[in-house]
């Protein structure tokens, strides 16, 4: 009698553990890739003999921090309704990114999904050039 009453607080406990433990997991892989995708959009500049406009560096960083971000993911669903976007400062790049993990036990307490956000900054490259 005393293990049935204090074996559905343990499976509980350890149920929240096992969540807690894949978001902590999810959470650094999102990390992870935020980086990736903020150095990716740092380091991609302008062709100097073939200068774009602002707006078409823009687009290409904005392009390129959301393949880089994805492609962390390439055939995993864990995180799903994963969304990035990238802001420009004056020399770095911000980049978001979110998604929404399935927790494994938190339905036994209402909680079915968890939301993951991280924020990653990378500074950009100086478009300066020097020719001899």
């Amino acid at each position: 009698m005393m293990f049935a009453l204090s074996a559905v607080p343990v499976v509980m406990i350890s149920g929240v553990a096992i969540d807690y433990a894949r978001l902590l997991h999810f959470s650094t892989r999102l990390k992870n890739a935020a980086d990736s995708a903020a150095i990716a959009a740092a380091i991609t500049t302008s062709d100097p003999t073939n200068p774009m406009s602002t707006t078409a560096l823009t687009a290409l960083r904005q392009a390129r921090a959301q393949a880089v971000f994805e492609a962390q993911f390439a055939g995993q669903n864990s995180i799903y309704d994963r969304s990035v976007t990238m802001t420009e400062g004056s020399n770095s790049v911000s980049v978001s990114g979110g998604g929404t993990l399935n927790n494994m036990f938190g339905g036994i307490v209402g909680a079915m999904t968890s939301k993951l956000a991280v924020t990653s900054e990378a500074t950009t490259r100086s478009e300066e050039h020097t020719s001899e």
